[in-house]
């Protein structure tokens, strides 16, 4: 069964609805930002689905991860019960990093004790947004959600498919002013996270979905008509 224990996201990509739903410009009143259930409603939700007879649970949260001491407490109220976890909707990789360690380098070690947690809890798979291999797509349509400096994206693959966490990969190519030799790139990283243990690399087109900053983009540059 399904459940959601958070709306919102920290983020604010460009090809996401969530992109106009924070802001000071925000048409939304703020809808997009992060906000949390209480974790006493979460382990309530936990204990009715449950009594449907539900083993496994999918998390519909766009960003789950967010709060670590938070995700520790329900999954193992999760595990506790007896269910496990199927998949989850969204994560942010920057979550499963250390980032009260930086190293002399800038680096982020990997945060091995959070994997621990999300494998004792059921986590068997486990989408990998990576999105882009550019630095400058992730900065100018990601948030910057993804430093390619701090983060070793493939030393994280290696650990999570040593835990036995499956983890496929997301990326985007064809960006409006996005370059081949950007492209290449995120092909080029997408070839390392597969020999790191990825099963797979999907590539998606990024689609200026109506209610995105990129669709607003889309219009202003003369992709898409004003009508």
């Amino acid at each position: 069964a399904p459940i959601m224990t958070s709306r919102g996201c920290p983020f604010r990509c460009a090809y996401c609805h969530i992109s106009t739903e924070r802001g000071a410009d925000s048409f939304a009143g703020q809808i997009g930002d992060l906000r949390l259930h209480s974790i006493k409603r979460v382990i309530d939700e936990i204990d009715y689905v449950k009594s449907l007879g539900v083993r496994k649970v999918f998390f519909e949260d766009d960003s789950l991860l967010a709060e670590r001491e938070r995700v520790k407490q329900i999954f193992m109220s999760i595990a506790d019960r007896g269910l496990s976890i199927s998949n989850v909707n969204g994560i942010n990789l920057v979550h499963l990093f250390d980032r009260s360690n930086t190293r002399s380098d800038g680096s982020w070690p990997v945060d091995e004790e959070y994997l621990d947690i999300l494998r004792a809890a059921g986590f068997d798979q486990m989408v990998f947004p990576v999105e882009s291999g550019s630095a400058r797509i992730l900065r100018d349509y990601a948030t910057n959600k993804v430093s390619l400096r701090r983060m070793d994206l493939v030393h994280l693959m290696g650990e999570m498919t040593r835990r036995g966490i499956n983890a496929p990969v997301n990326m985007m190519m064809g960006f409006p002013d996005e370059t081949e030799t950007e492209i290449a790139e995120s092909v080029a990283l997408a070839r390392r996270l597969r020999d790191a243990g990825a099963p797979y690399v999907t590539f998606f087109i990024p689609i200026p979905f109506p209610g995105s900053k990129l669709f607003y983009m889309a219009i202003d540059k003369g992709y898409l008509s004003s009508d």
